[in-house]
C-alpha cells in the first residue's frame, strides 16, 4: 500500500482552501441559498491560517512523491469506489458502518 496516512487531513485543508477561493464571494452573497455542506466547507477553509495551508501544500508534494514510488515497483493500484449501496436522498451522508463512524459525507 502506498503510505497515505496524511491524505484526508491534507485533503480537507487543500478542499478547504480551494472553497474560500472560488465560493467566497457566493458564500459571503448568497449564503443563506447554500447547501450546509457548501457552507460547512467554506467556513472551515476561514478558519484555516496560512500556515495550514502551507504544510498542507508541503505534504501534498510528499503523497505525490511516495505515490511515485509506489508506482516505480507496481502498474496498478486497485481500491473500492463505493462502500455501500446507494443511500435515500434524504440521508446527506453516510453516518455508520460496520461499527465505523463518518462524520460527515467526506468520510
Amino acid at each position: 500500500n502506498p503510505d497515505l496516512t496524511d491524505a484526508e487531513r491534507t485533503f480537507r485543508t487543500l478542499r478547504g482552501a480551494a472553497f474560500v477561493a472560488n465560493m467566497g464571494d457566493l458564500v459571503a452573497s448568497q449564503g443563506d441559498l447554500l447547501n450546509q455542506d457548501v457552507l460547512g466547507n467554506a467556513e472551515y477553509g476561514l478558519g484555516l491560517r496560512a500556515s495550514d495551508i502551507a504544510q498542507a501544500e508541503t505534504a501534498h508534494g510528499e503523497i505525490v512523491r511516495r505515490a511515485a514510488r509506489f508506482f516505480e515497483r507496481y502498474d496498478a493500484l486497485i481500491a473500492p469506489t463505493a462502500i455501500c449501496p446507494p443511500l435515500p436522498v434524504e440521508q446527506r451522508h453516510l453516518a455508520e458502518l460496520e461499527g465505523v463512524a463518518f462524520r460527515d459525507y467526506l468520510g
